[in-house]
């Protein structure tokens, strides 16, 4: 295999250091997943709900590292028919995400060494889906980076990406200038990675690097971790994006945003990370919020990122079009939850759920939503679930009941908090997120 950039800085960081710390051998007893690469959603978002991910089917990894995204992608297109790119520059990484691949018994993956400003459709070909995490804001000239994976999607591909955001992380910035101060820029990087250990350990409690974490705890993990260590505050190139950044870069590639998601979905509070982006999930005066509701997307994202004030990353879908999320307008579409239907129960016209970091969500409901949810099995069309709704309730005494506008409202309140998403009825079912991921926090047996 060619060698490539032998200079480049952070080429040589993930050769010493390749990330995130993986060993292979656990794949024979678990499947590691995020949310941001079950297909499911991405189909969701990206393709109208209308993509089966068949034979023919290419998605491309950029930025691959150890394995991550490759191996739960390759993992899911197995079992449909598709295929997946893997891309990274550094073959200390490329070695261990081979190995995971190998250890699974995986066939669908090609590996390419490369850098991302490089890519061309003459060299890698088109591919209906591009996901680049944690890592365009590690090049050096990130629009370009985008720019050169945006040219391999097919018509109507879309991408998936992740950057940093730059309020959540001040406390990885102020260290980042901390150790640009202490260490010389000759000094070998193991020894900045002890001394750093050192430093951080050093910091007061409240240092925003904690993020209102236990130092403690923090200082045994990177001890532990000093991949860890070295991507998040020794790294050789981190630009951070807001969201404004985010929609101006983009747009560079000829993309817009579809949609913010949620990143590690098993977390605490991650389960509403949807609403972060929505300002009138934040505003309690219904003259404001209503004023709100009324700006564009762009302009309520901002708003709300400023209001949350310590989102430390952003990660969300892209396309040429912002509009190909699944509508519900369709009713050929079958809607299916993605937590279990066990975390949700109904009482005092309410509708409780309890997720998997143990936070409990009260939100309104009538009967007749709870009529329409049991109806929602993940294999009713729309169609289905109002014409069963309506045969189920005609005859009652009770006014008679618009289940359109009872439907809609369920699902917006499901659809709020992630809960939900659309498969049009051509689309083979996906395997249900918790099988893949939320038993045993996070682990699951190999199918």
């Amino acid at each position: 295999m060619t060698e490539i950039n032998s200079d480049d800085p952070v080429r040589h960081q993930y050769e010493a250091y390749p990330y995130p710390l993986r060993d292979p051998a656990e794949e024979k007893h678990r499947l590691l997943m995020r949310g941001p690469e079950y297909l499911a959603q991405i189909n969701h978002f990206v393709f109208g709900g209308r993509q089966s991910f068949g034979p023919g089917t290419r998605l491309l990894v950029a930025g691959g590292g150890t394995g991550d995204e490759v191996v739960f992608m390759a993992e899911q297109l197995n079992r449909r028919g598709g295929a997946v790119t893997y891309l990274d520059q550094s073959l200390a990484s490329m070695a261990i995400a081979r190995a995971r691949i190998e250890t699974r018994g995986l066939a669908n993956v090609e590996f390419r060494q490369g850098r991302i400003e490089d890519v061309s459709v003459e060299g890698f070909g088109t591919y209906d889906y591009v996901h680049s995490i944690g890592v365009l804001h590690h090049i050096a000239d990130p629009a370009l980076g985008l720019q050169r994976l945006a040219a391999l999607l097919r018509p109507g591909g879309g991408m998936g990406l992740m950057v940093y955001g730059p309020h959540g992380r001040q406390g990885n910035y102020q260290l980042q200038a901390l150790a640009k101060q202490v260490f010389a820029p000759d000094q070998p990087l193991p020894s900045k990675v002890d001394e750093m250990v050192t430093l951080i350990a050093s910091l007061p409690p409240n240092h925003p690097y904690f993020r209102g974490g236990d130092r403690d705890i923090n200082v045994a993990m990177i001890r532990e971790d000093p991949n860890e260590l070295v991507d998040m505050v020794l790294h050789a190139r981190d630009q951070p994006f807001s969201v404004g950044e985010i929609y101006d870069w983009v747009a560079t590639a000829g993309m817009t945003v579809v949609e913010f998601v949620p990143f590690a979905p098993n977390q605490v509070r991650q389960t509403v990370f949807t609403l972060f982006y929505d300002p009138c999930s934040y505003v309690t005066d219904p003259v404001l919020a209503d004023r709100m509701r009324l700006m564009p997307a762009r302009q309520r994202h901002e708003i709300a990122e400023l209001m949350h004030g310590r989102m430390d990353l952003h990660c969300f879908y892209a396309n040429r079009s912002a509009d190909t999320e699944a509508k519900l307008d369709d009713e050929d579409m079958i809607p299916f939850l993605l937590p279990q239907r066990s975390c949700f129960a109904f009482a005092d016209h309410q509708i409780v759920m309890t997720d998997y970091a143990g936070s409990r969500f009260a939100l309104p409901a009538s009967p007749i939503m709870k009529l329409l949810f049991d109806l929602m099995d993940g294999e009713r069309t729309v169609a289905e679930i109002i014409a069963e709704g309506d045969r189920l309730t005609r005859g009652f005494s009770a006014p008679s009941v618009d289940l359109h506008q009872a439907f809609r409202s369920l699902y917006k309140t499901l659809r709020d908090f992630n809960w939900v998403m659309l498969r049009h009825r051509s689309v083979p079912a996906f395997a249900n997120l918790d099988h893949l991921y939320f038993p045993g926090a996070g682990w699951s047996e190999k199918a």
